[in-house]
């Protein structure tokens, strides 16, 4: 059976992204395709260019938004970084087939554009919602923190609403003890980078 993935990210845009960063948020926020020579410069351009629909590259969700942080920065001050000037919201949802041609690099070209430290997206299995990974910023390092969740009920079609239970069969109500931490992993910059090169190598860039 296949499997669904949806990723969501949300975080402040890298003062220092490229600038076809923003104007590719911008067109998708919308509801037009990005231009071409907007999507050269970063990694996560190949993920959103439109024109490629057969390959792990595309399947972009339609919720896509761009706002201003409405941050006014000091450049004389040298204790502060300069902060986001805009905040980035927007999903993917991913086949199996191109998770694993080249899709299991979306978060890693994510990471280059996030412009603040914590949590900047996720990632859930739509099919069986039994897994959960969260995405984290802390420095130069890219965080996942992996958690088992206990099987969710899917949405009841309306025809369920005077008898759900036959629409539910073997499902219980979630507790605190099926929530579980799985796996934790640091990457650092040069892992990121191999598995880039390694999405990037499987479809021929």
């Amino acid at each position: 059976m296949s499997e669904r993935y949806v990723f969501q990210f949300d975080f402040g845009l890298a003062p220092d992204a490229p600038a076809g960063a923003l104007e590719a948020f911008m067109a998708l926020a919308r509801g037009e395709k990005p231009e071409p020579a907007a999507l050269t410069g970063f990694h996560l351009g190949r993920f959103l260019d439109h024109s490629m629909m057969t390959d792990y590259r595309v399947q972009i969700g339609t919720s896509a938004a761009v706002w201003e942080t409405g941050v006014v920065d000091n450049p004389l001050n040298p204790h502060h970084a300069p902060s986001p000037k805009h905040g980035v919201r927007f999903s993917f949802v991913m086949h199996d087939d191109h998770l694993a041609n080249g899709g299991f690099a979306l978060p890693f070209a994510v990471f280059d554009l996030v412009g603040e430290h914590g949590l900047f997206g996720f990632e859930f299995d739509e099919t069986n919602r039994t897994s959960l990974k969260l995405y984290f910023k802390e420095f130069d390092d890219l965080l996942v923190q992996e958690i088992v969740a206990p099987s969710m009920a899917y949405p009841l079609p309306p025809a369920a609403a005077g008898n759900p239970t036959s629409y539910l069969k073997g499902w219980k109500p979630a507790t605190a003890e099926g929530f579980k931490f799985g796996a934790f992993t640091r990457y650092a910059p040069s892992e990121r980078a191999a598995i880039l090169a390694e999405a990037d190598l499987i479809v021929g860039q």
